[in-house]
């Protein structure tokens, strides 16, 4: 069995462009990408990920400004998680 994720941006109402995302993953694969996207996440000291903030560095990214290397490696070990557990 294989199990699909979306997630949007935008909103009709705020803007003219609306993007929709989709992954596809095999149950265990999921389970396992959910452990290991946490892990990433506790390394750096974050809850979640919300690329509105990150980018901006605002709140939970607020002292990443200007630590580049620090936002490369965060996102990189994000990226390696979704290439090894998203078909």
């Amino acid at each position: 069995m294989i199990t699909a994720y979306f997630d949007a941006s935008g909103n009709p109402s705020d803007t003219s462009v609306v993007a929709v995302a989709g992954l596809v993953s095999t149950n265990e694969k999921w389970l396992r990408f959910s452990d290991e996207w946490r892990e990433c996440l506790d390394a750096f000291g974050v809850s979640s990920l919300h690329m509105k903030d990150f980018t901006q560095s605002r709140k939970q990214y607020l002292s990443w400004d200007t630590d580049e290397p620090r936002r490369k490696r965060f996102l990189s070990g994000l990226i390696k998680v979704i290439e090894r557990n998203i078909e």
